[in-house]
This record gives C-alpha cells, sequence and structure tokens, in this order.
C-alpha cells in the first residue's frame, strides 16, 4: 500500500543520499524529492492506465520507464540546480529503472543494477558543479 511504497521511497533516497551527502549541497532534500517521485510513479503504474495488464518483460519495461522518469523529475529538481546538463539525469534514470525492473538480472539485484547506471552517470555529472553562487541567483 502507500505506506510501503512511501517506505521504498525513502529507503531508496536515504542509500542515495548516504553517497551523496558530502557531494552536493543541500542533499537532504533527494531523501524527500526521491520519495515523492517514487510515490508518483507507483500511483501512475496502479492505476494501470498506462502499463498493460501482463505480466511480461514489457509491463516490467513500461514500469520501469514510468518510476524512472517520475523519480529522475524529482531529482532533476535538486540536480539542476548543481550541475550542468543535469536533464540527461531525466533518461538516466529512466534508462537504469527500465533495465533493472526487466528481472533479467534477477530480481536480487535489480538495485544493484539502477545503482550502478544512475551511479555512473552521476559521477560523470557531478564533474560540472554549477557555480555555488547560481544556487541563490535562479
Amino acid at each position: 500500500g502507500l505506506i510501503g511504497e512511501a517506505g521504498i521511497g525513502v529507503v531508496i533516497g536515504l542509500a542515495q543520499w548516504l553517497v551523496l551527502r558530502p557531494l552536493i549541497h543541500q542533499a537532504g532534500w533527494w531523501i524527500w524529492v526521491t520519495t515523492v517521485g517514487w510515490l508518483m510513479g507507483w500511483a501512475v503504474i496502479v492505476t494501470g492506465a498506462i502499463i498493460p495488464p501482463d505480466v511480461g518483460l514489457t509491463a516490467s519495461v513500461m514500469a520501469g520507464a514510468v518510476l524512472g522518469t517520475m523519480v529522475g523529475i524529482a531529482q532533476w529538481l535538486v540536480l539542476r540546480r548543481l550541475v550542468y546538463q543535469a536533464g540527461w539525469w531525466v533518461l538516466v534514470s529512466v534508462v537504469g529503472w527500465s533495465i533493472g525492473l526487466t528481472g533479467i538480472f534477477g530480481a536480487t539485484v535489480a538495485g544493484a543494477v539502477v545503482g550502478a547506471v544512475t551511479g555512473l552517470a552521476l559521477d560523470f555529472l557531478l564533474r560540472y558543479p554549477r557555480p555555488v553562487t547560481s544556487l541563490t541567483n535562479d
């Protein structure tokens, strides 16, 4: 239910925050935007309006794309002020979650797959930080 899904969002955001907190300004927002993005993606998936009712690979990839889009957009709200080319983050999130949720690598490593894809991209993006003064000029 809703509380369980919120918990998943918090855990994902918290795990990423542990890595990001020494690297980005105001990293605490990461936990909250990740949770909101996860809940929005979950809400879209549960309505069944976008994803076909089958449980095949297509539905898994589409679920990953929905979650990746919603979480990616939410996290982009934080990243856009911190790094140049932050818009790529949404696409990377879609790709990472789509691959991770296919089940090809097994359910137990889905998070590791998502983490590897998004982690590599985030490592690249963080190499091009915006000046700290731009945080107050937006």
